[in-house]
């Protein structure tokens, strides 16, 4: 439950912070929805829930006791239940797809080093394979993409020369990055783009791995 909980109430408690203090400020209409348990309660007893949850100086043991003390003074035991029960469920969920996604990682990997490290083919063919892994691993081949990204952050050996490249060229003076949907190879971008849209980081149009 609490992993879930924690990640509502830091959203939440910027609603709470809003202009007018409670969720029906300015601010309140565009955050989170309130989780059920806390729509019958009185502002009081939101109040109390949001002090336990913000005290940084409790343990997460300490903060599920407290919150279920605190569904029993404000009577909504059986809602936070139900709610702390799909929680569970839902933590485990994640869980199992990472386990999953993991379990693949390995194979994935292998197919798309072989799709890049071809140089028998164009950009589009290759542009076009990597698609086609996609369909066979649609979480994993973004995952690597977006690994990849974490250690391009970090500067390759002749500086990432992010700048060499840009759709006009070598010359082209457009600085390019990792979302300008243009073909990365050996830290050097290839001018041209792949197919005019923007790329994300597990984007098939960033081949930069």
């Amino acid at each position: 439950m609490t992993y879930s909980l924690i990640i509502f109430t830091v959203l939440a408690a910027t609603v709470l912070a809003g202009p007018r203090g409670g969720f029906g400020g300015p601010r309140g209409r565009g955050g989170p929805p309130m989780p059920p348990f806390l729509q019958n309660v009185t502002d009081e007893g939101r109040r109390a829930f949001f002090d336990i949850m913000r005290n940084q100086n409790l343990t997460i043991a300490e903060m599920e006791s407290q919150t279920s003390t605190w569904a029993q003074t404000y009577g909504v035991s059986d809602i936070y239940s139900q709610f702390e029960a799909n929680m569970t469920a839902h933590k485990n969920e994640v869980q199992q797809n990472v386990t999953q996604v993991v379990s693949q990682l390995s194979a994935a990997q292998s197919a798309l080093e072989s799709v890049m490290n071809n140089k028998n083919q164009t950009r589009q063919q290759m542009k076009e394979a990597i698609d086609q892994l996609k369909t066979q691993y649609p979480e994993e081949i973004p995952a690597l993409f977006f690994i990849s990204g974490q250690f391009r952050r970090m500067g390759g050996p002749m500086g990432g020369m992010g700048g060499m490249g840009g759709g006009r060229g070598m010359g082209g003076g457009r600085r390019g990055g990792r979302d300008s949907g243009e073909m990365m190879m050996g830290g050097m971008q290839m001018g041209g783009g792949m197919g005019g849209r923007r790329g994300g980081p597990d984007s098939s149009d960033n081949m930069d791995f």
